[in-house]
Formats: structure tokens, C-alpha cells, sequence
């Protein structure tokens, strides 16, 4: 039974992996999210049997049905990887529910999870592409944060400072830090989408977890952008999609932020 679980949250995720490949490409140029997918290259309507989700991809080889043209392999490991991050976020969370288990509020809870990730991707994939983190994810995530936390007042509730207090102060002092970069630089080192989404990271995850975040983000992003440059890919002048590394570590400590603070602090100590 569980495994027919798995496989419908793998599959969950690859369908929406779908949608957003389809939001991040559309939300940076502001075009509307409605109406059928296209070919790039013939402009055919795909139809529903050429969507369905890494399977088409494979039984197409990746090409139009119509004039036979390539498409990105970006559908492809968008869909794939968005199933996995899916089924990573409900072994973290709901793997050892029982199905007589589990309860009306974790399915709100596995539910919000999935809510955040798929807009991580929509974030991931934008900046990674345009250099852009579209208003409209962060404003879901602002929105999708309050209905939550309205929520959890009639769910399972932690005290009064962790639904409102933590989440609030962790989101002031990210954002003000970056704020403060934005200023400083004139927006040379950070953007004002990066300041939005380490506010939206900050109420995601409270305090401290929020500096797990940032650290890996940080650290991750020096890495790769050194290995570019190292490369002859990027210079020190070259614009870094930073959002993506945020996202990128958003959904690392929001699976094992308690787990990296532990290891940390053992370090220190």
C-alpha cells in the first residue's frame, strides 16, 4: 500500500513539476498562466497525451510530435526532480504515518510543505533563467503563510511566540540585513526580489534556522560561482542568480534545519 503511496506523491509532484516549468517560464515575461502549452518552434497545441508528465518526454525522445524539434531536457528534470522533492518532503514528514494515523492536520501540514516547494521551484527555475523572483510566488507565499498559520490556531497549535513572534522576527532581521545590502550597494549585490524572499524564507522558517538558510545559501553560491569563474564561464563582474541558492537552501533546512543547527552547535561546543 505504501508503496502505491510513494508512487502517487512522485507523481503528484511530476504533474505539478509540469505547471511549474510552465509559471517560471511565463511569470518573469508576464504572460498569463492560462491557455495550452505550445511548441516553441511550430506553435502545435500540445494535447494531453503529450503532457503527461516524464513519460511523454521519454516516449517522444524529447521532441515535438508535429515537426520532429528538440525540446529542453529542462521539462524533463523539472518534472522528475519536483516528484523527488516531493517524496523526499513526505518520507521526511509523513513516512511513518499509518493510513488509520494519520490526522486531519497533517494532511493540512504535508500540504503546506508541498505548497512551499512548488513555489521554491517557480523561484529556482526563474532566477536561474531570467534573473528574476516573480512578485506573484512571493505573494503566495505571504498569503499561504497567513491562511497556515490561521490554521494551526484550530489545528495543533505550538505556543503564542511560535506562531507569530518567531517567524516574524526571523523574516525582520533577514529581510533588514538584505535591505541593507540592496542599500548600501545600490543593488549591485543583491536585488530587491532577494530582499521579498528572505522575508518569505524568514516567516517559512523562523528563527534560527533562518541563518541555516542563509549560510548554505551563501556558501553554496560562493562555490559555484567560484567553479564559473574558475571555468571562464563568469567573471567577478557577472550577475549571480542568487534567488536560486536561496531557494535551493530554503528547501534543504526546511527538510533538516534542526538536524545542521545540531550538527553545528556540536561544533562549536
Amino acid at each position: 500500500m505504501f508503496y502505491l503511496i510513494y508512487f502517487f506523491i512522485f507523481f503528484l509532484g511530476a504533474a505539478l513539476g509540469s505547471f511549474l516549468n510552465v509559471a517560471a517560464e511565463r511569470l518573469p515575461q508576464e504572460k498569463s498562466l492560462t491557455g495550452r502549452s505550445r511548441c516553441e518552434s511550430c506553435g502545435r497545441k500540445l494535447e494531453f497525451w503529450d503532457l503527461v508528465p516524464i513519460f511523454s518526454f521519454l516516449f517522444l525522445r524529447g521532441r515535438c510530435r508535429s515537426c520532429g524539434e528538440k525540446f529542453s531536457w529542462r521539462y524533463f528534470w523539472t518534472e522528475a526532480g519536483a516528484g523527488v522533492l516531493f517524496l523526499l518532503a513526505f518520507w521526511k514528514f509523513a513516512g511513518n504515518f499509518t493510513l488509520s494515523g494519520v490526522e486531519g492536520w497533517d494532511f493540512i501540514a504535508i500540504g503546506y510543505l508541498f505548497f512551499a516547494i512548488c513555489l521554491l521551484v517557480i523561484i529556482f527555475l526563474s532566477d536561474l533563467k531570467y534573473y528574476i523572483i516573480p512578485d506573484e510566488a512571493i505573494l503566495a507565499g505571504l498569503i499561504g503563510f497567513a491562511v497556515y498559520k490561521l490554521l494551526s490556531l484550530f489545528g495543533r497549535p505550538p505556543g503564542g511566540w511560535e506562531i507569530l513572534g518567531n517567524p516574524l522576527l526571523a523574516a525582520f532581521v533577514a529581510g533588514g540585513f538584505f535591505l541593507a545590502l540592496v542599500l548600501i550597494s545600490g543593488g549591485r549585490w543583491m536585488g530587491w526580489g532577494d530582499v521579498k524572499l528572505v522575508f518569505l524564507m524568514g516567516l517559512w522558517l523562523g528563527w534560527p534556522n533562518i541563518l541555516a538558510a542563509l549560510f548554505l545559501a551563501f556558501l553554496s553560491g560562493s562555490v559555484v560561482g567560484l567553479g564559473l569563474i574558475f571555468a571562464g564561464r563568469k567573471t567577478l563582474k557577472s550577475q549571480v542568480p542568487f534567488g536560486t541558492f536561496l531557494a535551493a537552501s530554503t528547501f534543504v533546512v526546511l527538510l533538516w534545519g534542526q538536524e545542521i543547527l545540531k550538527w553545528y552547535w556540536g561544533l562549536m561546543g
